[in-house]
């Protein structure tokens, strides 16, 4: 027979599955942590080139449209409403390139949050499996719980 009763071995399981998932949680949050900041640094400039981007596009882009139609009009004999369309359709077309570019740039520099996920998921695993365990001493799970 055990010199712990039931109750001792079940507040020493405890307290050594809380200090488990207490450490679990502070090792997730450095790795989160760590991932932040590698994200920040890994995608400042595919992030600063999109805004960078859309802002010289957003500003220009009248200008540049207008421009272009009336080139069509005048070099090509274009009727004014056809070179207004065909400028606003070049204008969106390379505009969408543009975003689109900057936007695949991006994508694998946030594939680095994939290890805090993974982390994560094995954390739980764990706590789950520890919460499972009736007590340290046996490691089966309790099939019969007290009622």
């Amino acid at each position: 027979m055990s010199d712990e009763s039931p109750i001792r071995a079940l507040q020493s399981s405890t307290r050594m599955l809380l200090r488990d998932a207490v450490e679990l949680a502070e090792l997730q949050l450095q790795l989160f942590a760590a991932d932040g900041r590698d994200t920040a640094r890994k995608s400042a400039p595919p992030v600063l080139t999109v805004i960078a981007g859309v802002t010289i596009f957003m500003s220009a882009l009248p200008l540049l449209l207008v421009g272009l139609a009336y080139a069509l009009v005048e070099l090509a004999g274009f009727p004014i409403w056809l070179a207004m369309f065909s400028s606003a359709v070049t204008g969106f077309v390379i505009g969408g390139a543009a975003v689109l570019v900057g936007l695949k740039w991006l994508r694998p520099q946030l594939e680095i949050w994939r290890r805090s996920a993974g982390e994560l998921k094995e954390n739980i695993a764990f706590l789950k499996g520890e919460l499972r365990r009736t007590t340290p001493d046996d490691g089966a799970p309790d099939d019969n719980p007290p009622e």
